[in-house]
């Protein structure tokens, strides 16, 4: 499903910006490369990532459709992450120069903006900090504690072993906590949809960072 660009976005922009396709696993941008565009995920999902020293790779950030991909990047020269589609994708390339002239002139434009990257950043802040908790289920709980929706379900957009991996844990590690979990009543699951069930929510859940 392609979504429709935000209604905040000027018509000056939309009439500067243009559509990129990307396959799965193709590259949007790649570390080091100048910073010439912005980047909003009309459909699909993408993923930034840095290789450390030791060749290990690392996800530093993910896209979901509906959001504003690598916002920092709009005041960087550079490109600090390589970022390649998860599945096939479509973004909105937009240029910078102009996006920040935009920001400069339209207050409107900016609070919306500003909206929209404090809630990125509370997920990047939230995904930093699952990862540092020590267990499997504190990492379960904590996921879908933060991603519920208002019903208190959270529909997963990826596979199990996608999941695995952007926990943190191996994909058996991730089976078997999660089938526990079903088991001890604390999380409720169809496939990918899942309910946390009464008393379970706090369990690894943050405090809301402001």
């Amino acid at each position: 499903m392609m979504l429709k660009t935000p209604e905040y976005l000027p018509a000056t922009l939309l009439a500067v910006s243009k559509r990129i396709e990307l396959p799965a696993n193709a590259s949007l941008f790649k570390l080091g490369e100048p910073v010439t565009l912005l980047h909003w995920l009309m459909r699909g999902e993408l993923q930034a990532m840095r290789t450390t020293p030791s060749g290990q790779t690392v996800v530093m950030m993910r896209g979901s459709a509906g959001e504003f991909f690598a916002e920092a990047s709009l005041f960087t020269p550079h490109y600090t992450c390589t970022a390649l589609a998860r599945k096939p994708s479509v973004v909105l390339a937009i240029p910078v120069a102009s996006f920040r002239s935009a920001l400069a002139t339209n207050a409107h434009f900016a609070e919306m903006f500003l909206r929209a990257a404090v809630l990125s950043l509370r997920r990047q802040c939230a995904r930093v900090e699952r990862l540092r908790l020590r267990t499997a289920t504190e990492r379960i709980l904590h996921y879908l504690s933060c991603e519920s929706a208002l019903d208190g379900c959270c529909q997963l957009t990826m596979p199990l072993s996608e999941w695995a991996v952007d926990l943190g844990l191996e994909p058996e590690t991730l089976y078997r906590t999660l089938r526990a979990l079903e088991e001890n009543g604390l999380v409720q699951r169809d496939k990918r949809r899942m309910r946390l069930c009464a008393g379970c929510e706090q369990v690894g859940n943050p405090a809301n960072p402001n």
